[in-house]
């Protein structure tokens, strides 16, 4: 199979490298000429991995071509419609998006017939987890043949049955930081002690069992009680948005900018670090 990645971003640059560590031919396409050249040279001995700044070069040979560019709807329909009079009759179309509806993007039969999601979970070239939504129409034997080479990447793709803004792990992922930004704001306790008790507490345990599996080996139940006592006391506005728009506002984005809920002072130490810990876990994982 021969894949072609759209979007060098973090994305694409991470998901396009994943393939082509596991001797998959894989084309990274951008049309920022720096943006590859600098690639390029960063991955001189990724043989398996070629860039291309020609889109119709990029794809004309692509079996899956994986679209990882800017998450607007505009920007998506205008490249995917420039490629496919380009593309083999049997290639298919994934898009990584992570919020963006299917109806908004499979706005005609050409597009439709080749489109599914396939989103990653940041970082693509660590975090094992890929959620995939095909409909019904595309050939399962074409999408087996995908989830096969997930496998062989080392990745675990999880099927969904509906198409859902924010799939199943951002949602999950957002429901937390809703009730983290409300006790932050009702100052129960510090950023740095509630990032502590999901690191050394709930992320161990999630980690080796999900909140089904918890579920069960507490007991359905001890588990009743529990939500029944404590689920009406949750967060279940948006007043942590407010939070997160004040910090925007002063310019306080996290670690592109050296400051957030911390201060970073030596970013690109903190980012490796990390990642390290990231792969660490993800081996212990799996």
């Amino acid at each position: 199979m021969k894949i072609t990645v759209l979007g060098a971003g973090t994305m694409g640059k991470q998901i396009a490298l994943l393939f082509a560590q596991h001797q998959i031919p894989t084309v990274l396409y951008d049309n920022q000429a720096s943006t590859l050249a600098r690639i390029k040279e960063e991955q001189q001995d990724c043989l398996h991995l070629q860039v291309e700044n020609n889109l119709i070069a990029a794809v004309r040979e692509a079996d899956l071509i994986i679209e990882s560019v800017f998450e607007d709807v505009a920007v998506k329909l205008a490249l995917y419609e420039e490629l496919l009079p380009h593309v083999q009759a049997h290639a298919l179309l994934a898009s990584n998006t992570s919020s963006l509806g299917y109806q908004a993007l499979s706005v005609h039969p050409a597009i439709e017939q080749r489109l599914f999601f396939m989103h990653f979970f940041n970082p693509a070239d660590v975090i094992p987890l890929v959620e995939i939504y095909a409909p019904t129409h595309i050939p399962y034997s074409a999408l087996k043949e995908v989830l096969q080479l997930l496998e062989h990447c080392g990745k675990v793709p999880v099927r969904l049955k509906k198409d859902v803004p924010g799939f199943i792990a951002n949602r999950l992922q957002v429901a937390i930081l809703r009730e983290a930004l409300a006790l932050l704001q009702s100052e129960v306790a510090e950023a740095a002690d509630i990032d502590v008790a999901m690191k050394y507490g709930l992320g161990i345990r999630w980690a080796c069992a999900g909140p089904f599996e918890i579920s069960d080996f507490g007991g359905l139940d001890i588990w009743k009680n529990v939500f029944n006592q404590l689920a009406p006391k949750l967060a279940v506005d948006q007043n942590g948005a407010s939070l997160l728009a004040a910090k925007v506002a002063r310019g306080e984005l996290g670690l592109k900018s050296g400051s957030g809920f911390y201060q970073y002072p030596f970013p690109e130490e903190s980012l490796a670090t990390y990642r390290a810990r990231l792969a660490s876990l993800a081996r212990l994982k799996l």
